[in-house]
């Protein structure tokens, strides 16, 4: 289940050019605050190179919403994972201790990566509280039992700014949960593999 600082919400109308399976083109977009990054947390790195991160809403003053967000170097994720054997060579979980020593520093390391947000609004969350050995904490999940648009946005090697670039749409069943959605060939598709497979195509065109 996708779990996705004060700012001032801009909100405009655009028609999104699909690279991916797309239910809807025509959305509503919120432009993402330039230090969005900064409200990610749950640092994580693949054997590819890929970092990732999630934003949840309200929590490192993120008051947007949700978003998975990932990180690929623009020289590729095969020279990043040589490069975290370099600087851990002792340690058998190098790529997260270097993905962490990466966020934790400046921007100017960051400009250095390419990044994409798997955006879902506050306005499309509802909150759920749980409970875990450390007491009882507050989730937010997609709607029941609603329509979710899930924006892709991304910020190239060396911008500051998050641009829109495809969106998905999809329902929720009465537990939360994603119902398939038929795309125009016929085909069933969930976001979740809308999102895996255009990172896993980001990764394969970094080693080019």
């Amino acid at each position: 289940m996708r779990k996705i600082k004060n700012i001032v919400i801009i909100f405009f109308f655009g028609v999104l050019t699909s690279c991916g399976q797309n239910k809807k083109a025509s959305i509503e977009i919120k432009k993402l605050p330039n230090n969005f990054l900064n409200s990610a947390g749950n640092i994580s790195a693949n054997t590819k190179g890929i970092i990732h991160l999630d934003a949840e809403y309200s929590v490192k003053n993120n008051k947007t919403g949700n978003a998975d967000i990932y990180l690929i170097h623009k020289k590729g994720g095969d020279w990043w994972i040589e490069q975290a054997k370099k600087n851990f060579p002792k340690s058998i979980v190098s790529r997260n201790r270097y993905a962490k020593q990466i966020i934790a520093q400046d921007s100017k390391a960051l400009n250095d990566y390419n990044k994409w947000a798997f955006f879902i609004d506050k306005k499309y969350l509802e909150t759920k509280s749980e409970s875990a050995e450390g007491g009882e904490f507050t989730s937010h999940y997609p709607k029941k039992n609603s329509e979710i648009t899930v924006v892709l946005f991304e910020q190239k090697a060396g911008d500051t700014e998050w641009v829109a670039i495809d969106s998905v749409t999809y329902n929720t069943d009465s537990n939360g949960n994603e119902v398939e959605t038929r795309d125009k060939k016929g085909s069933y598709y969930l976001s979740s593999e809308w999102e895996i497979n255009f990172i896993e195509e980001k990764i394969k065109e970094s080693n080019k």
